[in-house]
């Protein structure tokens, strides 16, 4: 997290952009928060997983009644970093890149998702989301904005997304309808 309001109280978000695929994520991991996700994980067709630094914390920020996948026990670095969700093999060489997302401090990437109480929120799955300008800050529940009158088709992406990789939660978080919160990707979904 860069500059959070609320120490701790970051989170990491994955997207099942898939309409019809359930995967395990069982010992999966998310490199650069240093998690690996709990065995007997599974993300449905079209679902969050949310996976937080502060279980105790995260609650009280958001509210106890967003589930929890996991906890992670590394920091998000504020001055940014690479996330990368690893599908593990039969040995180290063998492990697959799912998805990958590299976040900066500085322009081009939102200033607002750099401690002023905003998350950094995917604007569109179908595209490159390594790429700063699909990246929004978001301080409300409401969705990011679309990019409009893009001359090139979607390109084929992976199932699996971040979709959310850094909060910095508002001061004043009190109701699931005024923050910004991990149930604000849901209601894009």
């Amino acid at each position: 997290m860069y500059h959070p309001l609320v120490p701790d109280a970051s989170f990491i978000e994955l997207h099942n952009t898939s309409l019809s695929n359930a995967f395990d994520l069982s010992n999966w991991r998310i490199t650069g928060a240093d998690c690996t996700i709990p065995e007997g994980t599974i993300i449905e067709p079209g679902a969050f997983l949310v996976f937080v630094k502060d279980r105790a914390v995260f609650a009280t920020t958001y509210g106890s009644s967003i589930a929890i996948a996991g906890a992670f026990d590394g920091s998000l670095d504020r001055g940014g970093e690479a996330l990368k969700l690893i599908k593990p093999g039969a040995n180290p060489a063998s492990d697959t890149i799912i998805d990958a997302v590299t976040y900066e401090d500085a322009a081009p990437w939102p200033a607002a998702a750099d401690g002023s109480g905003a998350s950094l929120q995917l604007i569109d799955p179908t595209q490159d989301n390594d790429r700063a300008a699909n990246w929004a800050a978001a301080t409300t529940n409401a969705p990011p904005p679309r990019r409009s009158g893009s001359s090139s088709p979607p390109k084929a992406s992976p199932p699996l997304r971040f979709s959310t990789s850094i909060s910095n939660p508002p001061a004043t978080c009190i109701s699931t309808t005024s923050r910004s919160s991990p149930a604000a990707c849901r209601k894009r979904a």
